[in-house]
């Protein structure tokens, strides 16, 4: 059985390291859909939810999101650099918790709000 993620903090972290392992093309296993299923409830109903991109709230299973982001590019590394360019604001919410480095060095910010821009180079439906 896989043990649910202990805080909104260790959710994000697996789950951004699920969506990158699917972006770079990874083959699925059972316990990917497990995981995926847990750790986006957890962070739906966190302080995370206003820094999450879209995809997260459209793709309801780990089986969907694969079909989102292999249909999005070709290339693995287009599709890692989007869904990171995606994380980010997550990303900089998870370094405000100060349990975890953030890897890009990002200095801790408020999750968006409705009136931030969206990401340079995305889709607002994506958002």
């Amino acid at each position: 059985m896989i043990d649910p993620p202990r805080d909104a903090a260790e959710a994000f972290d697996q789950f951004e390291r699920l969506a990158r392992s699917i972006a770079d093309g990874a083959a699925l296993v059972r316990s990917d859909g497990v995981t995926w299923s847990q750790a986006r409830d957890a962070l739906l109903a966190s302080a995370f939810r206003p820094a999450l991109p879209g995809f997260v709230f459209q793709c309801l299973s780990v089986f969907k999101y694969r079909e989102f982001i292999l249909l999005y590019h070709p290339d693995p590394g287009a599709r890692r650099a989007f869904v990171d360019q995606l994380l980010d604001p997550a990303r900089r919410v998870r370094a405000g918790l100060g349990s975890g480095a953030d890897d890009r060095g990002s200095a801790p910010a408020a999750p968006p709000t409705e009136r931030d821009p969206p990401p340079r180079g995305s889709r607002e439906w994506m958002l």
